[in-house]
């Protein structure tokens, strides 16, 4: 199995590939949209992106424009951690 290919389960029984193409210095536009329609083509099936990368449009539009039925990509999003609430006694 390649690299690229191999997975983690989690524990909601999905699968997850063990790598995946980071995102984050990638600018809003056509560098973004380039280098990740590249990766989907040369295999990279788990695509990290976040709100805070302001570059996800040009994310989603290469997952949309590079998927095809016979290939499942992933895209994790990193999320903000949450603020602790502290509750009032």
């Amino acid at each position: 199995m390649s690299a690229l290919t191999d997975t983690f389960t989690l524990s909601s029984g999905m699968a997850i590939p063990k790598i995946g193409f980071g995102t984050w210095l990638l600018r809003e536009g056509d560098q973004c949209y380039n280098a990740v329609s590249d990766a989907l083509r040369l295999g990279y099936r788990h695509i990290d992106t976040a709100r805070a990368y302001h570059n996800e449009a040009s994310v989603g539009r290469a997952t949309a424009t590079r998927g095809s039925p016979a290939t499942r990509s992933t895209s994790r999003r990193s999320c903000p951690p949450r603020q602790r609430r502290t509750r009032k006694r």
